[in-house]
């Protein structure tokens, strides 16, 4: 379904696949990511991956990405399109003749999107397209109705500002901020959101992310923006 009664994330998808290619999609498939957290418990995100692909009548493959407004030149992939480019492979060789359109719901910076969801959903989009058999998404593991998913957004990272004179020297090469060992404002807001009630949680990409009960959520959020330096940005999701 990619018309308006379709869901907001396909619907917009299946507009833009549209506009890029002039003709609506065969198929449009999203694939949720997901993330492994607390001793191996595999928690699904509320966000993922859409592909829409069309079959094409002269054998061409042709790949546009929604994240980089741009087309992918099929002969030299670029690195943003390298989940897409290994499920056309492993589909076959050559690629049947496709229009894809991609879209990864979460900014890549934010490091939460794995690629896994990106091949899936390419995957799924190409076995509908060219008469192959899907198989059921695994549903996720369910944390019970109270408990949520809190993904705390830092701010960027050290820079290239100079550290210190005292600091500064490796050889001659000068060091910034950049190169202090491990990363103290994650620690620091993981540490913090433990101490004001948390269940548990790890730092991924940008974020820290945990699972708490749904009452100690403002709590959290109170207490990481008071501990750090600079606000953080927040994403709250049922599990």
């Amino acid at each position: 379904m990619t018309g308006p009664a379709a869901p907001p994330d396909l619907w917009v998808v299946g507009y833009v696949f549209e506009q890029v290619f002039g003709r609506a999609p065969e198929t449009v498939q999203r694939v949720p990511a997901t993330l492994a957290l607390l001793d191996g418990w595999t928690v699904t995100l509320p966000w993922g991956a859409v592909a829409a692909a069309h079959r094409t009548d002269d054998g061409s493959v042709s790949l546009y990405s929604m994240n980089h407004y741009r087309m992918a030149p099929v002969s030299d992939m670029p690195e943003w399109a390298a989940e897409a480019s290994a499920a056309l492979a492993a589909f076959a060789t050559p690629a049947p003749g496709t229009r894809l359109l991609l879209n990864r719901e979460l900014p890549a910076a934010l490091g939460l999107l794995n690629g896994d969801e990106t091949v899936q959903a390419t995957t799924r989009a190409l076995n509908d397209l060219h008469g192959r058999t899907n198989p059921p998404l695994t549903p996720p593991e369910s944390a019970g109705p109270d408990q949520r998913l809190l993904i705390i957004v830092l701010p960027p990272g050290p820079s290239g500002a100079p550290l210190p004179a005292p600091r500064r020297a490796c050889g001659d090469h000068p060091l910034t901020g950049a190169h202090t060992f491990g990363d103290p404002l994650r620690d620091l807001a993981l540490t913090t959101a433990l101490e004001a009630g948390a269940l548990g949680g790890r730092s991924i990409g940008a974020c820290v992310v945990v699972i708490t009960p749904v009452s100690a959520v403002p709590r959290i959020r109170a207490a990481v923006t008071a501990r750090l330096p600079d606000p953080p940005r927040y994403l709250t999701a049922p599990l």
